[in-house]
């Protein structure tokens, strides 16, 4: 289950298709299936799905899925039999899903930049060589939000 994340997209962790597909013993066809079924029936199916492309066993470009955390929830609370999720791998998604260490000390650089910037009166922000705007700041607040949220509940980061 940890082998799930593939990559982030806008920051945010996403599953592939075609590993959801590996991890819970269906046919990559049946889960794009369960997913396009998902696009008429979830009205903000754009915020948690994302068609993407993924090498298939040959090297070919074939259709795929990336989806964040809800996205994935939604997914697979839908399977059925054998490899339908139940409790016990709860632990594990959520531990896919959580930010790292590495994530919520860059959140909390981020962070105090701004702060040194609001003290010395600057108006433009940069940490390791970069600008911070809105959205990476945005971002950073999340971060730690959910290592908090993750902590408090007795659960552990990444």
């Amino acid at each position: 289950m940890n082998d799930i994340i593939l990559s982030t997209r806008n920051g945010d962790p996403v599953a592939s298709s075609r590993q959801i597909a590996e991890n819970f013993g269906k046919n990559h066809r049946d889960v794009l299936r369960a997913v396009d079924n998902l696009k008429e029936d979830v009205r903000n199916f754009a915020q948690m799905f994302f068609e993407s492309t993924e090498p298939d066993s040959y090297g070919r470009e074939q259709r795929a899925y990336l989806m964040n955390r809800d996205g994935f929830s939604l997914l697979v609370m839908g399977f059925t039999g054998k490899a339908a999720i139940s409790p016990r791998h709860l632990d594990a998604i959520n531990r896919c899903f959580s930010p790292s260490q590495a994530e919520t000390d860059y959140a909390r650089e981020v962070l105090a930049a701004i702060e040194d910037a609001k003290r010395c009166g600057k108006g433009a922000v940069a940490l390791r060589g970069k600008m911070i705007d809105a959205p990476i700041a945005a971002r950073a607040r999340q971060t730690l939000a959910a290592a908090e949220e993750i902590l408090a509940e007795g659960g552990t980061l990444q």
